[in-house]
């Protein structure tokens, strides 16, 4: 399970992502060991008899050698997950869904279900969305009561008609398969409709 800022998505990988992200491993793994080849070879052939005979080595090799594979690596794979990403700086989610929720937003959710209904509310820290896997759902910390035509009942103080008492806010818990649309407003934070 990964955390993305405010927001709890769930990632649980597929088998598929699990061999793709391996390969990945590997085949940086022989680039890092093909640019370094060269450089192994000639440590190889100039250190390997003080090696095999038990004489002490250089303290350049025993400290620089690991961490700079190390170093290399941790450059390459960074490299190469910039590379990776598009142009714009945004994960590769795998759908909309998951994109949508794995940013650091808060923000109003409404649903419209396939009965006809509308439920929604905060979107904040206390919601979950899980993102991946054949059951898709989603957690709504604070459910608000709609009207029949989808708007949001205010209070005299201009807050949003929380479901449920003042003190114990309603959640709500909503399947992907219910949903007919799903809309989200971001909320900035300093919004009264972020505090607790």
């Amino acid at each position: 399970m990964r955390r993305f800022g405010p927001t709890n998505v769930g990632t649980r990988c597929t088998r598929e992502e699990r061999g793709t992200g391996l390969f990945r491993l590997t085949a940086i793994s022989a680039v890092i060991l093909g640019l370094l080849a060269l450089r192994l070879y000639w440590l190889m052939q100039t250190y390997w008899d003080d090696f095999r005979a038990l004489k002490p080595l250089p303290w350049w090799l025993l400290a620089f050698a690991p961490s700079g594979y190390l170093l290399a690596s941790a450059c390459l794979g960074a490299l190469a997950a910039r590379l990776g990403r598009p142009a714009d700086g945004n994960r590769n989610a795998p759908n909309a869904w998951a994109h949508l929720f794995q940013r650091e937003k808060i923000g109003m959710v409404r649903c419209r279900l396939k009965s006809g209904r509308w439920i929604g509310g905060l979107y904040d820290r206390g919601s979950y969305v899980s993102a991946q896997g054949p059951k898709r759902d989603i957690y709504i910390s604070r459910a608000v009561q709609f009207t029949d035509e989808g708007a949001i009942p205010r209070t005299d103080d201009g807050e949003p008609q929380w479901a449920g008492s003042q003190r114990q806010r309603t959640g709500l818990l909503v399947k992907w398969d219910d949903i007919e649309t799903l809309e989200f407003t971001p909320l900035n934070q300093g919004d009264g409709h972020g505090s607790r």
